[in-house]
């Protein structure tokens, strides 16, 4: 199947700063359909926040001083929840919420709607959505958006079948200079005719 045949929906995230500091515009920049190329403004929550935070604390591989040591209240598990595919750990639980808070936050209100439809014209061509997220705030580059789930018993979007989830970000510095202990170190031997008709050896 080439690339060119399957449907994409591809996002644009970037922060409003001229408003306030946690509003961000989520818009449409490609669309199956002429009528899904529309945008919506989000704020990024406390509780997200929280939520967020929390997961790097238990995650994270960097040490984060500034991460809260209390558990993040999680939703009650709905009866069954072994059969449902829900993880029981707080770990897994806490990344289940994270993964669904983060679905729920980007594909909100008119981005909704436009993920659906092109959703619908994916399936109805027997083909899988192809979804693009372009990140244009530094900030949000470290979210694991690849654990985006649309709710509990779910898979995240990165292992679905029906969506084929990729990102990528604008903001790119340039590469900083190496110092010079990264520097590589050559020895270099030469051969060298002595006086006495053999080859000696000089190191630089």
């Amino acid at each position: 199947m080439a690339s060119l045949d399957i449907p994409c929906l591809s996002l644009a995230i970037a922060r409003l700063t001229a408003v306030e500091p946690q509003h961000y515009a989520v818009w449409v920049l490609q669309s199956p359909y002429p009528g899904g190329y529309v945008h919506h403004d989000r704020l990024w929550s406390p509780a997200l926040t929280e939520t967020w935070q929390s997961w790097q604390g238990l995650f994270s591989l960097r040490d984060l001083p500034e991460v809260p040591r209390f558990p993040v209240t999680l939703p009650p598990l709905i009866p069954d929840a072994k059969a449902e595919g829900q993880p029981t750990s707080y770990t897994g639980r806490l990344m289940q919420h994270l993964g669904m808070s983060l679905w729920q936050w980007l594909l909100d209100g008119s981005i909704q709607g436009s993920f659906n439809q092109s959703q619908g014209i994916a399936i109805g061509q027997g083909r899988p959505l192809r979804v693009r997220m372009e990140i244009r705030d530094p900030e949000l580059i470290a979210v694991p958006w690849e654990i985006m789930q649309s709710q509990a018993g779910k898979q995240a979007i990165s292992l679905s079948q029906q969506l084929l989830f990729s990102r990528t970000t604008t903001d790119v510095d340039p590469l900083p200079p190496l110092r010079s202990e990264y520097f590589v170190k050559i020895l270099l031997v030469l051969g060298q005719e002595s006086a006495t008709g053999g080859v000696g050896t000089t190191q630089s």
